[in-house]
Formats: structure tokens, C-alpha cells, sequence
């Protein structure tokens, strides 16, 4: 063994690895087949976890006088049974979208981020022939991954893909809690026919809290939720608005609804409703037209469908946080509900709105709020 520093060792004679075992299996006989795992991903939410991290541990970490201490490691194994092991000093560097404008140095937040796009680590050489080890930590959890399948010949690392899939998993870490959300189907259900998704301006923890009211039944708690978006919190993020042309062109129109919103009385909350369904539509269809001139208008069941497309190739990390595939749905089902007069069947949606058979009592402060999150969420879809 041979220790550069205190965050790098280099290992000699490793043996090699093949994978780890998939399950138990009776006393081995002669020609008895097994499965191995030699790619995977693992938290410490599971149980397999502990078992690959202790094995992972005796192999690499046992040489480590602080082993115990470890909360990051990078494990590269070479074709030539040599091995690099990086240890909690480590840089590591993930490459992000933001919801806000941050200056170099700038501490951020979870709540700050609207995507993760890869994971990295500057100075480390990956070599596309390497088995890499990966373990990090997020708050009280763990993540383990590995890719062992470089032993096979000709079978080499694509690094771009592997810093995409990194960036994937410590994502799903990261926001463990909104994955968790739209994965509880009962909840997540009851949230949107109530008009809530992980809008891009409430992930990172407040989505997850709105989720526990539904689960523990304190519906009474969204009134102080709602309460927290006052006009400085909400104007954070609406003068950004104006520098997306689309959004700009409309601007006088759409500030409109928003000061409404703000007057925070039942008037304001019904001409915010009033004012911003119609835009919302607006601006997809300006952005459209942008994008292909010799094209007639979109009809409504198209509208979802091309905000989808459009937030896909922004966001073009694996399973985006702005949650196109669902958003899409939200629009469809809940934006665009349609209405049925004989059977009482009209929920307020853009369709009741705009043709005068909503209910007063559902043009709600959560309903204007709502509008508002929309553009807000298309404000990170369409550039």
C-alpha cells in the first residue's frame, strides 16, 4: 500500500472482482447456477446496502486508520489489478440549474436548485476501462454505487453517461422525499385533484411538507402554506419572468393577474383565475408559433403535449425535477378539465373559467396560487 495523502491510497494486487452474489442459495453443487449483480445502485434504506458496503469496506477501507470516519469514497480499480481509493477530501462537483441568479461562492440551498443534471470530480481520471466504486452521503443517508462489468474485455465506461447516471443518483437522494410523493400514489392523487404538483418553486422541501398534511389529514395546515407567498416571495421569482421573451411579450397582462393575487382578497383571487388561464395557454401557444411559423395554431389537447417536448429538451438530465411526463398530465387533467353542466360536473379549470360556469366559491387564494406556479413551472420549460 502505498498512501499519497490523506484522501488518496493507492492499492496494489486487488483481486478481481467479479460481483456481488443476488441472493441466497442452498449448499453449492456441482454446475449450480447463480446470479451476480455487478452494476447496481443502493441507499441506506435497504437492506443489500449494508451487506456490499461492509464487503466493499473489508476489501478497500480495512488499511484506512480513520475507516470509520468515512462518509465519501471514489473507488477507480484498474485493468491491472491496482487500485485508487479516494476518501471524504475528495472534490466533488455537481453541474445544476438554479431557480434564482447566484453570484461564485454563493452558498446555496436544496430549496435553490430546480434540476441536477450530472456528478463529478474534478482532477479524478476516470478511465473507461475502470470498475468504479462510488459511495455519498446526503444529510442521514447513504448512497452506494457500482459498475464492476469493466473486467469483461472490450467492455468499456461511456464517462459522459456514467457522470449523467452519478448526477441521477444523487439526485434521487437529494430530493428523496418529492420521488417518495409522486411514488405514493393514494396521497399524490388526492394532491392533485386538489390542483398541487411539485411545482419547480416548492421542491426541495416544501412539496414533501404539503404531501404530510394530506397524509396526516391536516388539510387546515395549506391555509398557513399558502400564506408564506407573500408579494416579496413571490416577486422573487415573477421579475424574472421578464426575461423569457415569450413571457415578456405578455407581461403587461400577466402582472396584471399577479397584482391581483396580491390585493389577497376574493376579487383579486377571481381576476387573477380570470387573467391567468387564458395566458398560460397564450404562452405556449406565442412559443409554438416560434418554433414553427408555417404551422396553424395548437388545438387544446395539443398544448400539453408540446410544453412536454419543450421541457424535455431543456431538461435533459434523466428524470428531470421539473417533471415533464407529469406535468403533462397535471395539464391535461386538471388545467383542462372539461365540464359536463347536466351532470354538476364543473370544477374549476381553464374550460369553466373561461366560459362563465364556475362556481364563486372555487375561485379559491389555492387556485389563484396555483395559476401562478403554473407559469412559473412553464417559465423553466420554454426558452
Amino acid at each position: 500500500m502505498n498512501t499519497q495523502s490523506l484522501a488518496h491510497v493507492r492499492l496494489d494486487n486487488v483481486r478481481k472482482l467479479e460481483g456481488f452474489v443476488a441472493k441466497d442459495y442452498p449448499p453449492q453443487q456441482e454446475g449450480q447456477w447463480i446470479e451476480m449483480i455487478v452494476r447496481g445502485f443502493f441507499t441506506s434504506d435497504q437492506k443489500e446496502f449494508y451487506d456490499y458496503m461492509k464487503q466493499t469496506s473489508s476489501i478497500f477501507l480495512n488499511n484506512i486508520q480513520w475507516a470509520h470516519q468515512v462518509n465519501n469514497f471514489l473507488i477507480l480499480i484498474h485493468q491491472d489489478q491496482t487500485a485508487d481509493v479516494y476518501v471524504n477530501d475528495f472534490p466533488i462537483i455537481y453541474e445544476g440549474m438554479l431557480k434564482r441568479n447566484c453570484q461564485a461562492g454563493e452558498m446555496l440551498r436544496l430549496q435553490d436548485i430546480a434540476d441536477i443534471r450530472s456528478l463529478k470530480f474534478p482532477g479524478i481520471e476516470i478511465n473507461k476501462t475502470d470498475n468504479v466504486i462510488l459511495s455519498f452521503r446526503w444529510g442521514w443517508k447513504f448512497g452506494l454505487f457500482f459498475d464492476l462489468m469493466q473486467w469483461e474485455k472490450g467492455h468499456c465506461l461511456d464517462i459522459d453517461s456514467l457522470h449523467r447516471e452519478l448526477g441521477w443518483h444523487y439526485k434521487r437522494l437529494m430530493f428523496q422525499s418529492e420521488y417518495a410523493v409522486l411514488e405514493n400514489r393514494p396521497t399524490f392523487q388526492q394532491m392533485l385533484g386538489d390542483g398541487w404538483f411539485p411545482f419547480v418553486q416548492i421542491i426541495g422541501g416544501e412539496f414533501a411538507e404539503l404531501s404530510r398534511f394530506y397524509k396526516d389529514k391536516f388539510l387546515s395546515s395549506t391555509t398557513q402554506f399558502v400564506n408564506r407567498f407573500n408579494k416579496d416571495r413571490i416577486m422573487r421569482f415573477v421579475d424574472r419572468w421578464w426575461n423569457n421573451r415569450f413571457f415578456e411579450q405578455k407581461k403587461s397582462i400577466i402582472l396584471a393577474g399577479v397584482e391581483a393575487y396580491l390585493t389577497n382578497t376574493q376579487a383579486g383571487f377571481i381576476n387573477c383565475i380570470k387573467n391567468l388561464t387564458s395566458e398560460i395557454e397564450g404562452i405556449i401557444q406565442l412559443h409554438h408559433a416560434h418554433q414553427d411559423a408555417t404551422k396553424a395554431s395548437l388545438r387544446h389537447v395539443e398544448l400539453a403535449q408540446h410544453l412536454k417536448k419543450a421541457a424535455e429538451k431543456k431538461f435533459d438530465s434523466i428524470e428531470p425535477l421539473s417533471f415533464p411526463e407529469e406535468f403533462c398530465r397535471y395539464i391535461n387533467e386538471i388545467f383542462l378539465k372539461g365540464f359536463d353542466l347536466e351532470t354538476g360536473n364543473i370544477d374549476l379549470s381553464r374550460h369553466t373559467a373561461l366560459h362563465g360556469v364556475a362556481k364563486p366559491e372555487d375561485y379559491t387564494k389555492v387556485k389563484a396560487l396555483q395559476c401562478i406556479f403554473m407559469l412559473d413551472q412553464m417559465y423553466f420549460y420554454l426558452s
